[in-house]
């Protein structure tokens, strides 16, 4: 199954029916183990989010498997094991017990779409002769710069009102084919 994506540039996406949509990864929020106040203020921030975006928005939740070696250098980091053992043993210890372990650490997305221009016919006509482009195995043709520019605007102008209410960033183009590889395997 391919991708309902046509191209992929940056956090933009510009999706086969000729939408487009901004990505934007959200900072965790520490909530398991926090006071009663500081709950209610993290339902305050989404919930001012979710009546901030945009009617045709997506909200994201995936796991992503780690590997516990990785976990384990991230606790080594900038510290000389050699001059502190005990630590070193610690961490050895740790990376038997995380092997044993199912770890994920659990990431948050946020999609949505950006106001539709009017799209001229010849538009329409030369995303079409793109599909049928493809099909033979030719490149697709680049986002148009003016349409560029102006989806990058937009998506900066809705980013800016959407991270008063939460820490996001815009997603990679890495990022985002990697979450199309986890929806495209179900």
């Amino acid at each position: 199954m391919k991708p309902p994506a046509r191209a992929v540039v940056g956090h933009l996406v510009w999706s086969a029916d000729g939408g487009v949509w901004a990505v934007w990864s959200v900072k965790p929020f520490p909530h398991a183990h926090t006071a009663v106040a500081d709950k209610l203020a993290v339902h305050g921030s989404i919930r001012s989010l979710l009546v901030n975006l945009p009617p045709e928005s997506m909200l994201l939740s995936v796991c992503e498997k780690l590997d516990p070696l990785d976990v384990v250098r991230r606790m080594a980091e900038g510290i000389d094991l050699d001059r502190q053992p005990a630590w070193g043993s610690v961490c050895d210890a740790s990376a038997d017990w995380l092997e044993e372990v199912p770890l994920r650490r659990r990431l948050f997305y946020v999609a949505a779409a950006l106001p539709n221009a009017r799209r001229p016919w010849l538009d329409v006509l030369r995303d079409a002769q793109t599909d049928v482009g493809r099909t033979f195995g030719l490149a697709p043709q680049a986002v148009p710069t003016a349409d560029l520019e102006q989806r990058r605007r937009q998506a900066r102008e809705l980013e800016l009102r959407l991270a008063q209410h939460v820490g996001m960033r815009p997603v990679t183009a890495g990022e985002l084919c990697w979450l199309y590889a986890r929806a495209l395997r179900r």
